[in-house]
């Protein structure tokens, strides 16, 4: 791939041929970190319920058992204010022990807006602890902007939503739970609304596997022209099951041209990219370190869990917010690390690292070619080749 620059437009050269792309502000070649951890800062990520309104098959809050359109989960619970007010305190004290003197929150589930009110009651309880991030992770179904005001004006300006490829491959795995109709209008319906109303992030996650990759050039097609283009920021990322990537290795050439080219699409189109490494369990703020030394995952009925993978399971508890970490041997032996589920997770993160570590000069050195000021003469061309471009 190389990028044209002819005057003051510029042209990518792809695998697909020649587009102009469309000015993107420079700020966006910074935007992972908006939804990073700020350092120095106390983290935490709330499961305000564990209770979901979906049905998709693969969620690592889903048991063994049960029907594919009621898939037994992870026992229920929905946050109280009494479980809030001793979250606070205990964040605090974990905060004042270790010299924090910031706090950012994710807002988790099961889908967390099925609590949004007390999502509202968290985050405004958080703000004595000095909130400077806050982030919702949700299906998007329920993502209205009656639901979101109340979150914004008190702190949130992060959202990501989640997406299994275009219409069709979407609406066949992120279903309602009972009735299995499928959500991507839905969902993008909701997310246009909420754009065209609130100055947040919106984040889309686009979980990636053997499956659905032919998929996402349609995706991205859908997305460019349902959505406020330069308010979306999309991203590409494994869907980690033992089985997702069989016969496929992730470390394949041809998988890290399929990323360039999607990624390079996205920008054509005028969505704006975010490549970054997938985390895991060594770079992982809540479980790489124990006993919650930077930051903590707490449970809708106030239990403490080591990460997010292994939050709500029965167990897994590593204490709570009333008394504390559980210091023991034996609950040092429940403080998994991320995707402790997946036997393959360690190989499979590490593989797809070494892709994005492919994709990401390939982008990232267009978008900063792009936008370097005064990098050519009015009337010359000029073609810069990036790091490893085909």
């Amino acid at each position: 791939m190389r990028v044209i620059h002819h005057g003051s437009h510029a042209h990518v050269v792809w695998s697909k041929g020649i587009a102009e792309i469309p000015t993107i502000p420079a700020h966006i070649l910074d935007l992972a970190s908006k939804f990073q951890r700020p350092p120095n800062c106390y983290a935490l990520t709330v499961l305000l319920t564990t209770r979901c309104n979906l049905a998709c098959n693969y969620c690592f809050q889903n048991t063994a058992s049960g029907s594919p359109l009621t898939p037994s989960r992870i026992p229920g619970h929905a946050i109280t204010e009494d479980v809030i007010d001793h979250m606070v305190r205990f964040a605090g004290q974990r905060m004042r022990e270790g010299g924090f003197r910031e706090v950012s929150a994710v807002l988790f589930g099961g889908e967390p807006l099925l609590e949004y009110k007390a999502a509202e009651a968290l985050l405004f309880r958080l703000q004595s602890l000095n909130l400077v991030s806050a982030t919702l992770v949700t299906n998007g179904v329920l993502m209205t902007p009656e639901r979101l005001e109340g979150l914004v004006a008190k702190g949130l300006r992060q959202v990501q939503i989640t997406l299994d490829g275009d219409r069709e491959h979407h609406d066949a795995v992120r279903v309602w739970r009972g009735s299995g109709a499928g959500t991507f209008s839905t969902i993008l319906d909701n997310l246009r609304y909420c754009c065209e109303v609130f100055d947040v992030d919106f984040m889309v996650r686009v979980n990636t596997r053997l499956d659905n990759l032919s998929t996402l050039n349609r995706l991205i097609d859908q997305l460019a022209e349902t959505l406020p283009r330069e308010r979306v920021h999309i991203y590409f990322a494994p869907l980690e099951t033992s089985s997702v990537w069989a016969g496929a290795p992730m470390t394949s050439e041809r998988l890290a041209e399929q990323l360039e080219d999607l990624y390079v699409r996205a920008v054509v189109s005028g969505l704006v990219p975010v490549v970054s490494p997938s985390p895991h369990g060594k770079q992982c703020v809540f479980c790489s370190r124990m006993w919650g030394k930077l930051g903590n995952v707490i449970s809708a009925d106030g239990d403490l869990y080591s990460c997010w993978d292994s939050a709500g399971q029965v167990g897994y508890r590593v204490g709570d917010v009333v008394d504390g970490y559980s210091q023991t041997a034996e609950c040092a032996k429940r403080w998994v690390q991320c995707g402790y589920q997946n036997p393959c997770h360690d190989a499979e993160s590490q593989a797809w690292d070494e892709v994005m570590r492919r994709v990401e000069p390939v982008v990232l050195h267009a978008l900063q070619d792009l936008h370097e000021p005064n990098s050519v003469n009015a009337g010359i061309d000029k073609a810069v080749s990036c790091d490893g471009c085909a």
